[in-house]
């Protein structure tokens, strides 16, 4: 009889311990879309947009970028500012996308971009790092750079992390903008 109570014991402890195994990241809305032309403008938004603009990273989305720690940082540094355009151009795309970065310094440099897309779970689907480099710019003007990027993903939508970085500022600088592939 005790052996029997100690097997229904057992058997109910590991069904407790496999129920809480479960991931604790839920899913996400992806729906929320700001459509772009292949300039960059801004067209029409889809969906509740109503964090799109958020740039505080949960620890789950921050973890997202700790395989891409290993990027050498010596030659990095800040400029006087540095910010995102946060929509991807065009949105939607067949694959081939470009996100821009708007900076102005009065010294030249390079800074990294850690790209993260992910689908709405959270599993990450691409990944990549890239320098960018910036100029001394005359009189304060602002200037730009934009990266193309080419993930080869099947249709859907999907979120696009950003981050930058220097070798003094880890990923100091974040957003996140959802996209669709068709």
């Amino acid at each position: 009889m005790t052996y029997k109570i100690n097997l229904v014991f057992i058997f109910f402890l590991f069904a407790v311990f496999i129920s809480c195994k479960k991931s604790s990241i839920s899913s996400f809305d992806l729906n929320c879309q700001q459509y772009t032309d292949f300039s960059g403008n801004p067209l029409q938004s889809t969906g509740n947009c109503d964090k799109y603009f958020d740039t505080i990273f949960t620890a789950n989305e921050l973890s997202l970028f700790n395989t891409l720690d290993t990027a050498n940082l010596a030659l990095t540094s800040l400029p006087d500012s540095i910010s995102f355009y946060n929509y991807t151009y065009p949105n939607p795309s067949v694959g081939n996308f470009r996100t821009a970065y708007f900076y102005n310094s009065t010294h030249s440099g390079q800074v990294l971009i850690k790209i993260i897309i992910t689908d709405n779970n959270l599993t990450p689907v691409f990944s990549t790092i890239k320098y960018i480099s910036y100029n001394q710019i005359p009189n304060g003007f602002p200037s730009s750079v934009s990266i193309l990027l080419s993930p080869n993903l099947p249709s859907g939508n999907y979120r696009l992390y950003q981050t930058i970085s220097t070798i003094s500022n880890l990923n100091f600088k974040k957003c996140w903008t959802n996209i669709k592939i068709q």
